[in-house]
């Protein structure tokens, strides 16, 4: 982040981690001055909770596909596509937990899935049979 110079005022600095890690992440800064001295601040501990996974099962799956959503503030979508990368189904999942999707009209075979939920994105290969 670039500094703002000296000055006789407070100024505030803003910095978003976009990929902590899960649970213990720990951060200082780098205060650079002009004439390339530097210090560091002391270390601090921030913990952010485990994220809840999206869930695809059982894989292979005959009939009934189940999905689990890991935020339920948002509505999810689970695309499959064939091996050709057409899409074969696209449901939109509302925001509860667990959803069943019937794929019993899927030909056997190998499939790929995308199942979005918020900024959340797994992907995967599934087998049906």
């Amino acid at each position: 982040v670039e500094g703002q110079g000296t000055t006789g005022n407070a100024t505030a600095y803003e910095y978003t981690d976009a990929s902590p890690m899960s649970r213990n992440n720990y951060y200082r800064l780098k205060q650079k001055e002009f004439d390339g001295e530097f210090s560091y601040s002391n270390i601090v501990e921030i913990r952010f909770a485990e994220s809840a996974k999206l869930n695809v099962y059982p894989n292979p799956v005959s009939t009934q596909l189940t999905v689990e959503l890991a935020d339920t503030r948002y509505n999810g979508v689970l695309t499959i596509y064939n091996i050709q990368g057409q899409i074969v189904l696209e449901k939109v999942l509302n925001e509860a937990p667990v959803h069943q999707v019937n794929v019993e009209d899927l030909n056997t075979g190998t499939y790929m899935y995308k199942l979005t939920n918020g900024d959340q994105v797994s992907s995967g290969k599934l087998t049906k049979l």
